[in-house]
């Protein structure tokens, strides 16, 4: 009977979701709830020595048997015998309910679990559905005491299911991981328009990037105020926590390096225009400088070839002087030549104008007389 039931009371320690709604019940006060993980671990080792005292009375019955109806090994594992729920079932089932019980105990250890194999943990303690299955064949009566724990937990079980939890609050992703001091990673997390929450609630994770099946309980540590999204804060202590910070640290440094890269970018394009500039300049500078150069060059030359002809004409040589004078005076005749034909020429035109005038005056006194006579 006492095992029956802790084989029943280990499986109500795990119902989060009744144990919540116990918490948050006036005769919850009465019961040490947050502690359910550690009476876990005590009834699981309870039942273990149970399970080992009940295994060595049984062998031991069936070897001071006299006389034997059966060997010890046919009681064992075969099911030759009457034993068990169903006929013959209770020696191989016990067996079988012995093994994996112990494997579940040793990979549920603290020294498996923290030096990352919780997958092992995780993947091995999913045996107990196979041990209650067991459990239920071995002993004739403990579907009495497993039928109402197992139904709550199979209901709880429904609602815990992926599919179940969008259909109810919608889906929900981690939109920043913010690395903090001792360890510490703060996550932002959007907030779905049918999640309420209170002070002190807690919600389970799970990151597949980090593990695939494994789920985590944290506190919330954002108000309930706080519109769009939730805060967590956990901190890397555990093997699961510190894959967490250390994936977001790889991507924050990661983020770091693209930024200096595009800073990187951006200076060389920076440093890439003003060289132009520079260039463009000097180019502009040495335009200028060239074309000063020829335009002094060319001073150069007209002042050389004034100064040569000044070297030509040399006022200490008379016959240079003489032949300048001749040819000053030639031109001072041409010129006085040229305006006395100018005269000429103007009286000549006074002279025609004058009598192209007088002939039309006495053109019009003829056509006058003529008219009145």
């Amino acid at each position: 009977m006492c095992l029956n039931f802790n084989s029943m009371f280990i499986l109500v320690l795990m119902m989060k979701g009744l144990l919540t709604w116990l918490r948050s019940t006036r005769s919850g006060k009465f019961f040490p709830i947050d502690q359910h993980i550690i009476f876990h671990k005590c009834v699981a080792t309870v039942i273990l020595l149970q399970s080992v005292l009940h295994f060595i009375g049984h062998l031991g019955r069936y070897i001071t048997t006299d006389p034997p109806k059966f060997e010890v090994w046919e009681y064992m594992f075969t099911t030759r015998t009457p034993e068990g729920w169903v006929n013959g079932s209770a020696g191989i089932t016990g067996v079988l309910l012995l093994i994996i019980l112990v494997v579940m105990c040793i990979l549920s250890q603290p020294s498996v679990r923290k030096r990352g194999l919780f997958e092992l943990f995780y993947y091995t303690h999913h045996l107990y559905i196979v041990w209650w299955a067991l459990l239920i064949f071995h002993a004739p009566n403990f579907w009495e005491w497993f039928i109402v724990p197992g139904g709550l937990y199979i209901a709880e079980r429904i609602l815990r299911l992926r599919i179940v939890n969008r259909a109810r609050y919608g889906k929900t992703t981690i939109e920043e991981g913010i690395t903090l001091p001792s360890k510490v990673i703060h996550l932002v997390i959007k907030r779905p328009p049918t999640f309420q929450y209170n002070p002190g609630d807690y919600v389970i994770v799970n990151i597949p990037q980090i593990a695939k099946y494994e789920w985590h309980p944290f506190t919330i540590s954002s108000s309930p105020d706080l519109t769009g999204y939730f805060w967590l804060h956990i901190r890397g202590v555990g093997t699961w926590t510190k894959k967490l910070y250390d994936y977001y640290e790889d991507k924050e440094e990661e983020e770091c390096t693209r930024k200096s890269v595009k800073r990187a970018t951006i200076r060389q394009a920076k440093a890439k225009s003003i060289n132009d500039k520079e260039r463009q300049t000097q180019r502009s500078i040495l335009q200028r400088y060239t074309t000063s150069i020829k335009r002094d060059g060319v001073r150069a030359i007209m002042e050389k070839v004034e100064e040569e002809r000044e070297e030509e004409i040399d006022p200490n040589n008379n016959e240079s002087v003489d032949g300048l004078s001749e040819v000053v005076i030639e031109n001072e005749q041409t010129i006085s030549e040229e305006k006395e034909t100018v005269v000429l020429s103007r009286s000549n035109n006074v002279e025609n104008r004058l009598l192209q005038q007088n002939e039309r005056r006495q053109s019009l006194w003829r056509n006058g007389t003529n008219k009145l006579e």
